[in-house]
């Protein structure tokens, strides 16, 4: 999945948790990521994997657009 985050960009309000596993990488600009409340900060280059059944959102903190490929598994 492609995603573009413009800045101020917040999902605070609706986290969310699903079955799988997910793999993102920041291609530009700046990408929080929230797992379990815990803070990550991302930037171009920078990837993550982690399991989608913990409860997590997302955040661009600015001043630029960020742009992210995410891939998602689901749980068998």
């Amino acid at each position: 999945m492609w995603a573009e985050a413009l800045p101020g960009y917040d999902m605070s309000d609706t986290p969310f948790a699903h079955p799988g596993e997910e793999f993102g990488i920041v291609l530009q600009g700046r990408h929080e990521i929230y797992l379990d409340g815990v803070r990550r900060e991302l930037g171009p280059g920078d990837s993550i994997t982690c399991s989608s059944t913990v409860s997590h959102w997302y955040r661009n903190p600015g001043p630029d657009l960020a742009e992210a490929t995410w891939v998602t598994g689901g749980a068998r």
